[in-house]
């Protein structure tokens, strides 16, 4: 069996990377990709200044360096609601905004992007697309509204009975807040057989990618059988 997990909303304000860690122990060959938040609010608010922002951030920076099993993938940039409903030029601006923020903490991440609550523009679809990134969509919701976009859609919910009868499992939960957070389904995470081959979402997209076809407008993909500019204020314009 191979199994795919994904967890949404990491970041330095956001508890729960102990369990992550944890789950690690019990399962030595783990891998997940967290869809992290680059500059969430919280960790804004905890922060006096820049200067303490970015103690924050180097030191969990540090922690992220030092698990590369942990796959880091972009989660919009400050994880407000809607904040990938717009026009193209802003999507651009909110992507950059992400991926300088973790080139200039020197995080390494996959251009796998995932909308909080799933909720992005047909011109952030585009801008994504252009920019050569895969994006996660809702199983409950896969359609989108664009052509020849790469796309990743999960098959099993952390809360929900473990499928222990599929060959390829590709599992979703949260950091906290939510019913598939880590803390509410450890135990069930637990479940996984321990001789199950884990795969990031880039190591499962490069080696199925054959099995995509190419998508038409308002279709999902069907299998065939990574800011520090905007928190600086240079080399773009601030959002808003």
């Amino acid at each position: 069996m191979k199994i795919i997990l994904d967890i949404d909303d990491l970041s330095p304000s956001i508890p729960n990377m102990d369990l992550i860690l944890k789950l690690k122990e019990h399962y030595p060959k783990l891998k997940i990709t967290a869809f992290t938040i680059p500059a969430d609010t919280r960790t804004f608010n905890d922060s006096r200044d820049k200067e303490d922002f970015s103690k924050v951030y180097d030191q969990w920076a540090a922690i992220l360096k030092e698990n590369p099993w942990i796959e880091i993938a972009p989660h919009g940039f400050f994880h407000n609601a809607g904040e990938m409903l717009c026009d193209e030029e802003k999507a651009k601006q909110i992507i950059l905004a992400g991926e300088n923020l973790f080139k200039h903490y020197k995080i390494p991440f996959v251009k796998i992007f995932k909308a909080p609550k799933w909720q992005m523009s047909p011109a952030a679809y585009t801008v994504l697309r252009d920019m050569g990134y895969t994006v996660a969509i809702d199983r409950n919701n896969p359609t989108v509204p664009i052509s020849n976009l790469k796309t990743y859609k999960f098959s099993w919910s952390f809360e929900e009975p473990f499928p222990k009868n599929e060959k390829i499992v590709k599992g979703h939960g949260h950091m906290v807040g939510m019913e598939n957070a880590i803390d509410l389904t450890f135990t069930n995470l637990l479940n996984m057989p321990d001789d199950a081959e884990f795969l990031t979402v880039s190591e499962y997209m490069e080696e199925y990618e054959h099995l995509f076809s190419a998508q038409q407008d308002g279709q999902q993909i069907i299998p065939n059988t990574p800011a520090e500019q905007i928190f600086r204020g240079e080399g773009t314009q601030r959002l808003g």
